[in-house]
């Protein structure tokens, strides 16, 4: 006898986001399995490369980030599809596949690098405008934490850090808008903790996380590491 939850993927069938065929998942199993995490990424800015794990590359060798590490699980080419039904249509299957990447990526990460994960003392997603978060379900980075925190075994501080500016979709600006966007767009409730993880779903040019990581640590956090489901 189907339980209620199959009884609804029965009646309404999705669609992989990637191959199209009719599938209980948004993707279905044998897509999911061709999805493999970053073997390469700067771990001062996260930017995917070709090969080897490396502290600086040519993307920022020349830049001041605040970052004490950035780890990429993916490369946003090869979930793209994914990470737009998360955030816009605010997919329960969606979220679902989430949480086996997540986990499938901090798993192929170097034992070295997982264990100094394990290390950080909160987990900090970054936040949502109050009047954005009426418009969707919920604040995906949000929930990306809530996954990799429970995994990572560290604590989530999901309200310490807010956002207090409803700036524009990052997305449809450019470079140097995107960093005038986001200037003063947040703040620290509290004092945080000495070594914190911003955790955020896309990181593209860097000045959401650069932006938050600087507030945390002019609140006093000394270690502020980034981990990002996918990178540009």
């Amino acid at each position: 006898m189907l339980k209620v939850h199959e009884w609804i993927n029965h009646l309404f069938p999705t669609e992989c986001v990637i191959c199209e065929k009719q599938n209980n998942d948004v993707i279905c199993s044998h897509c999911l399995q061709q999805i493999q995490p970053l073997e390469g990424f700067c771990l001062n800015c996260g930017k995917p490369l070709k090969s080897g794990i490396l502290h600086g590359c040519g993307n920022c060798i020349d830049k001041e980030l605040p970052f004490n590490l950035f780890i990429s699980l993916y490369p946003f080419s090869a979930i793209d599809r994914l990470i737009h039904r998360f955030k816009f249509h605010a997919s329960r299957r969606a979220h679902k596949t989430v949480a086996k990447l997540i986990q499938k990526g901090l798993d192929n990460l170097p034992k070295d690098i997982r264990q100094g994960l394990h290390e950080f003392e909160a987990a900090i997603p970054i936040p949502m405008h109050w009047a954005r978060r009426l418009t969707r379900e919920f604040n995906h980075a949000e929930l990306i934490a809530e996954i990799a925190a429970r995994r990572l075994e560290i604590k989530l501080r999901k309200n310490l850090l807010v956002r207090v500016k409803n700036t524009q979709q990052q997305a449809l600006l450019k470079g140097r808008q995107r960093l005038k966007n986001v200037l003063g767009a947040f703040k620290v409730k509290e004092k945080p903790p000495q070594k914190v993880l911003l955790i955020d779903d896309v990181a593209t040019t860097l000045a959401t996380l650069k932006e938050a990581a600087e507030e945390l640590k002019r609140a006093g956090a000394e270690c502020v590491g980034c981990l990002v489901l996918a990178r540009a």
